[in-house]
C-alpha cells in the first residue's frame, strides 16, 4: 500500500485477515513505526504498536488518534473486494464490459480499479487507487487466500 497526503507520503506492507465481521490487519513499515496491528469486530477494535496498546469503538477514530492518518477501513473492507459498502446508502458505480467495477464513488472517496485477477472462478481486484479529499492510496494485492 502506498499512501499520500498533501504533507507526506508513505508505503506499508499490509496483511489483512477477515472472517465475517472480525478482522486483523497488520501494517508493516507504516509511518516509519515498524508494525501496527489492528484487530476488531463490531463495536470494538484494538490497536497495538511498539508504543503501546489502545481500544476504541471504531478503527477509523483509533487510527486517526494514534497515527494521525484517516483510513476509511469500514468502506475499504468492501471496496477491496470490488463492491460497495452496504452500510452506506449512497454510491455510484461505473462498470466495465464484464460487469466489474471500474470506479466506485462512495463516502467522499473515488475508488478506481486498475486490474483484476481470477481466484477460484471469481474476478477479484488486484490493483486499485483510492482518492479522498485529504489522502490518496494505491493498493496492490499480491495474493488472495480464500477461506476453506
Amino acid at each position: 500500500m502506498a499512501l499520500r497526503t498533501p504533507e507526506d507520503a508513505w508505503t506499508a506492507g499490509v496483511r489483512w485477515r477477515q472472517r465475517g465481521d472480525e478482522y486483523r490487519i497488520r501494517l508493516s513499515g507504516f509511518l516509519g513505526r515498524g508494525a501496527v496491528d489492528l484487530q476488531g469486530r463490531p463495536g470494538t477494535v484494538a490497536l497495538r504498536t511498539a508504543e503501546g496498546a489502545w481500544r476504541a469503538e471504531s478503527p477509523e477514530s483509533l487510527l486517526r488518534e494514534h497515527t494521525g492518518f484517516s483510513v476509511p477501513l469500514q468502506g475499504l473492507r468492501y471496496w477491496v473486494l470490488g463492491t460497495v459498502d452496504p452500510g452506506v446508502a449512497r454510491a455510484v458505480i461505473d462498470l466495465d464490459e464484464q460487469g466489474r467495477p471500474l470506479r466506485i464513488f462512495q463516502s467522499s472517496w473515488r475508488i478506481a480499479y486498475q486490474s483484476y485477477v481470477e481466484v477460484q472462478d471469481l474476478a477479484l481486484p488486484e490493483r486499485l487507487d483510492l482518492d479522498g479529499a485529504r489522502a490518496a492510496a494505491r493498493l496492490v494485492v499480491s495474493e488472495w487466500i480464500p477461506e476453506g
